[in-house]
């Protein structure tokens, strides 16, 4: 090739890699992760480099969290999630007194639903979501119990899991630094898993329920995506180890 064609080719490239930024910016974290999964399945090469950066990613994302004040990394997530705080509206689930996503119960004290729904958005708050999501869900379930979170997913996919979210910015706990959450209303998918949860009088084990709802949810979910991802991992890490 002459010159002046390499040089062609790579203003081609820069010009595609550009618009394909410029694409993702506009995508919300499901519909981004939905492509990215049906990009890697039909490109090995693009899966296996994915694969190594995460894994050389790893000591980073189980490293403590950042101290208070100091600039912490970037990845994807920030770069086209920018932080946005949504004011719950009148009559939204995450305001409401009413089964699994009522806020307390009537005579005030803190349940599981009030605990799972105060630190999904901390998560939210964390990750910069204008939204509480399934995702945050998730992993605000994985922090409060731990052991239901093992039980449910197994050893191995739960520690692939606790990875991968570190590597999505909703490690577990929270960064100390992170932005608050407490405003934040919920997407529709979030609200209808908690609105499935038994509420305090009613019959039925909170936690088992929950991790019930979480594998049960739509392929469309954010919190079924990056499961999916965890069981990929989960079964490489099986193969090369």
């Amino acid at each position: 090739a002459q010159p002046c064609d390499c040089l062609h080719l790579v203003d081609g490239m820069v010009d595609g890699i550009q618009r394909l930024l410029e694409a993702a910016a506009d995508l919300d974290d499901t519909a981004l992760a939905l492509g990215l999964q049906s990009v890697l399945s039909r490109s090995p090469t693009a899966k296996e480099a994915l694969w190594s950066l995460w894994n050389a990613e790893a000591a980073v994302a189980a490293s403590p969290p950042t101290a208070r004040g100091v600039a912490r990394p970037t990845d994807l997530r920030w770069a086209i999630a920018p932080a946005a705080v949504t004011m719950a509206a009148p009559g939204d689930p995450a305001t409401q007194n009413s089964r699994g996503g009522h806020a307390a119960s009537a005579g005030g004290e803190t349940t599981d639903a009030s605990r799972l729904l105060t630190r999904a958005r901390c998560y939210g708050g964390a990750s910069g979501a204008r939204e509480v999501g399934t995702e945050h869900i998730l992993a605000a379930a994985m922090e409060l119990f731990p052991e239901a979170a093992k039980g449910s997913f197994g050893e191995q996919l739960h520690g692939q899991m606790v990875q991968l979210l570190g590597r999505s910015q909703l490690e577990i706990p929270p960064p100390l630094d992170a932005p608050p959450g407490d405003a934040l209303g919920l997407k529709r998918d979030a609200a209808a898993l908690l609105e499935r949860l038994p509420g305090e009088e009613e019959v039925g084990d909170f936690v088992e329920k929950l991790f019930e709802e979480i594998r049960g949810l739509p392929d469309s979910a954010a919190a079924t995506q990056l499961l999916e991802m965890g069981k990929i991992f989960a079964e490489r890490s099986s193969t090369v180890g």
